[in-house]
Formats: structure tokens, C-alpha cells, sequence
């Protein structure tokens, strides 16, 4: 796909559907492929991909340039903006999508053995639940952060989700620096879950004890979660280093998604500590404690895992095609 097209398709997402869009999108096709020519004409060459980009992009965020033509400036507000218009159309359509996969993958998930019961709404209703809250957050926060970022830029210049494609953009310093925050304060806390079990369990602690079936799980999990650190960090450092935050978070999501079969055969995660006082007591709050555990990593972060292994595998795939295209540039 040209820069060309994708830009349009970027402005496509902020647009009504209806005859409408296709005149708007035609019009602006042939007006941004005219300029193009223009260019390459004065040049005497084709452009290049980052002239391509930068031609592109000075002709105006795609949200904004939809918002020229009159489209809706959808956005999530409850009394002040959670939520911009620029951001709205992606993070409608990662809530839609994690609902669907969790409709088709509760029901398979629920075969792994009599673990947990089969019937009832709660579920599905529960894992829908825990992504509105999941992808609301982080939605609020990427918003947030971006327009503390770009300040006092004006709205036009804050980054769309569409365009430029991820090969020409690099890691945004604010990104990089919240995650170092957010991945470095959760393995730390991991690192101490073990000698001081309050952290996880809270209340239950003392009634409560992980189970030894937990051990090598844990192992992996502060692995992954310093490696995700640890990418941060570099990326803070090196924001051009575009691709490394790509296959990073490939490989942690793929290899969260290949524990899920040991992390279900590792059941059940705590059990009735020998200091419980009362024991028939403690035995139903495991139960419960295991059965949170298991939905929270089956029914809710496995959807979260397998969409960003699908999405990273994609992006990935753009970095080699970019590469191939570069070389060959250099070599025509």
C-alpha cells in the first residue's frame, strides 16, 4: 500500500460513510497525487518514502483534515475529555474487537477441564467488563500524555494513530517514559510478591499460600517484565530505534500467549495455608482467589495477548518490507 493510500484511508476513518466520503476521498486522492508530481517533476526523481511522508504530513493531521470537511468530532467525555476525536476512532474499534474475540474465545477457554463453571452470563460479562475499564484507561492515558507532550503545539500537530505508518515514525520520548515508569514500579513489586504476599493477595495472605506449581511461571513473568523494561529504556534513549519496541512486544505477547496452556495446567495458584484459622473458610476464598486468577488470565489478558501478537506480527512484517524497498532504492 502507497503512503498515498494510506493517508487517505487515514482520513477514510474520520469520515461518514456514504457517497459522500467517496467524493471527498477522490477529491483529496487526485489534489495530494497532483502535489506529488509537482515534486518529483521539480525534483527530476520519484520521492522517496520520507519525502512521500513529509509532503503528506504537511498537509494536516488526517482527523483534522476529515474535521475540514465537516466530520463528527467524536470523543469520550464524562464532564471533561477522557478520550479526543483523534484517538476515538481506534479505541472504538479495539474495544469492538476484543468483545467479539472474547465471544468466540470464553466458550472455547471454558473446556479446559471442570476448573470453572460453565454456565451463566458472568463469564462473558466479566471479561467485558475488566477490557472497558483495561482499554478505557490506557486510551485515557496515551491522550492524556500526548497532549501534555505537544504542549502549547496546536491540535493539528499531535500525532494520528494512521499515518505516518510506524516504519517512519519514531518511539515518542513520553511513551518510552512511561513505560520505563509502568513496567519498572510492576517488577518491582513482582520481585517482592514472593517474601511479602499481602502485595497480590491482600487480606487473604494470611490465610492463604501460593502453591508450588507457581514457581517457574514466576520465573518467566519477571523476565518478560524486565525485558519490557529494559526495551523502554532503550527506546528512551534511542527513539529512532523504531523497530525494537515492534519486536519486543512480539516476542513478550507471544511468549504471555504460549504460557497460557502451563499457566492453565499450573491450576490451582494458591491454596490453604497451615496457618489458617479457619480452614473450611480459607478453602472457599482460594477458590475464589483461583477462580479470579484464571478468568483474569484466560478470559481477559489472553484477548490482549493474542491482538497485540497478531497486530506486532503485522508491523513487523511492514519494517522487513520497508528494509527491502530502502536497498533497493539504494541500489536502483
Amino acid at each position: 500500500m502507497t503512503l498515498l493510500k494510506q493517508y487517505v484511508n487515514a482520513v477514510r476513518m474520520y469520515l461518514p460513510k456514504g457517497p459522500q466520503q467517496d467524493d471527498i476521498l477522490s477529491e483529496l486522492s487526485e489534489h495530494l497525487q497532483s502535489k506529488m508530481d509537482e515534486e518529483e517533476e521539480a525534483l527530476g526523481r520519484p520521492l522517496t518514502e520520507v519525502e512521500q511522508e513529509a509532503l503528506l504530513t504537511q498537509h494536516g493531521n488526517p482527523a483534522m483534515v476529515a474535521a475540514r470537511y465537516g466530520a463528527p468530532r467524536r470523543s469520550v467525555a464524562f464532564g471533561w475529555q477522557l478520550i479526543g476525536p483523534e484517538l476515538f476512532p481506534l479505541y472504538f474499534r479495539i474495544l469492538l474487537l476484543n468483545w467479539a474475540t472474547t465471544l468466540i474465545v470464553v466458550p472455547l477457554i471454558r473446556e479446559f477441564g471442570q476448573i470453572i463453571p460453565r454456565l451463566g452470563f458472568w463469564p462473558f460479562a466479566g471479561p467485558m467488563l475488566a477490557q472497558l475499564v483495561i482499554v478505557t484507561l490506557v486510551f485515557t492515558s496515551v491522550d492524556w500524555f500526548q497532549r501534555v507532550a505537544h504542549r502549547p503545539s496546536a491540535r493539528a500537530s499531535l500525532p494520528n494513530w494512521r499515518f505516518p505508518p510506524s516504519y517512519l515514525q519514531c518511539i515518542p520520548r513520553w511513551q518510552s517514559l512511561a513505560g520505563v515508569m509502568l513496567f519498572g514500579v510492576t517488577s518491582i513489586w513482582w520481585v517482592l510478591v514472593p517474601t511479602k504476599p499481602v502485595l497480590m493477595l491482600g487480606p487473604a495472605s494470611t490465610s492463604l499460600e501460593f502453591s508450588s506449581s507457581t514457581t517457574s511461571l514466576y520465573w518467566v513473568a519477571l523476565a518478560l517484565l524486565l525485558i519490557s523494561t529494559a526495551q523502554r529504556a532503550t527506546t528512551l534513549v534511542r527513539p529512532d530505534w523504531n523497530w525494537l519496541q515492534a519486536l519486543t512486544r512480539l516476542i513478550t505477547n507471544g511468549s504471555a500467549l504460549v504460557l497460557l496452556y502451563p499457566f492453565a495446567q499450573s491450576f490451582p495458584y494458591v491454596m490453604v495455608s497451615a496457618a489458617a484459622a479457619d480452614p473450611a473458610k480459607a478453602a472457599i476464598l482460594a477458590l475464589r482467589v483461583n477462580s479470579t486468577i484464571w478468568w483474569l488470565a484466560m478470559g481477559t489478558m489472553s484477548i490482549y495477548w493474542l491482538i497485540n501478537v497478531a497486530y506486532h506480527l503485522w508491523v513487523c512484517a511492514q519494517f522487513l518490507l520497508y528494509a527491502g524497498r530502502r536497498r533497493a532504492e539504494q541500489f536502483s
